[in-house]
């Protein structure tokens, strides 16, 4: 072959390899991966572990949507029939989500007399004791002789415990006490299914109320 033809054909390849390169290179500029200012970037691996701040937020459940608290209709819908007895147990008949307000006080006329009320209530979801004592040189003392009060939030297990020493205990219709110079503890628990007036709460036993007076002193201590 002459050197003439060789050469010609040297430029053939040459032309061809510079034509397949102008179209590789306008087929990249077309799509946008080269020249275009708005190319969208590729996904970066293991793209789970990147999370927006909403996706963050959805997906650890803090939508910024407080938790609804069920309405009374909602919880009395949620309960079981009442049957007709002359006592019901605490945690078998009247059972937790049902309790508003449970009242212990003592009240002596003693000199000098003494007054103290622990009531523990729910308000809108949440749980807490209020506490109050009354000093003075007369008796019964009223309001204006308060002298401590405040009240507590309580914490889960501050309100289980409380739950499970009024549990076993029973609630009965409200009797006339006649008693004389008593200091108590008069006892009261509030519910949502009460038939009438069973509102006149006993504890299981004696070493029970002493233990439930403790630890609400406990509460008052560690406010």
């Amino acid at each position: 072959m002459s050197q003439k033809k060789k050469g010609r054909i040297g430029m053939l390849i040459g032309g061809i390899i510079i034509a397949a390169a102008a179209i590789t290179l306008l087929v990249l500029f077309l799509t946008g991966v080269i020249g275009g200012r708005n190319a969208k970037p590729p996904a970066p691996q293991n793209s789970d572990k990147f999370q927006t701040d909403g996706d963050s937020a959805a997906s650890s459940g803090l939508s910024g949507q407080t938790e609804s608290v069920p309405t009374v209709e909602e919880i009395l819908a949620s309960l079981p029939k009442l049957p007709k007895k002359k006592a019901y147990v605490v945690g078998e008949d009247v059972l937790e989500q049902e309790l508003t307000e449970f009242y212990f006080t003592r009240n002596g006329s003693t000199n000098p007399p003494y007054f103290q009320r622990f009531r523990f209530f729910v308000e809108n979801g949440k749980h807490y004791m209020y506490h109050e004592k009354r000093e003075g040189d007369t008796w019964p003392l009223t309001e204006k002789h308060i002298t401590v009060s405040g009240t507590i939030e309580l914490t889960d297990e501050q309100w289980n415990t409380f739950w499970d020493f009024i549990k076993g205990g029973t609630v009965q219709s409200r009797t006339e006490n006649l008693d004389d110079g008593d200091d108590g503890p008069w006892l009261y628990l509030y519910w949502l299914r009460d038939p009438s007036d069973f509102q006149e709460f006993s504890f299981a036993d004696y070493g029970t109320v002493l233990d439930f007076e403790e630890f609400c002193y406990g509460l008052i201590e560690g406010e």
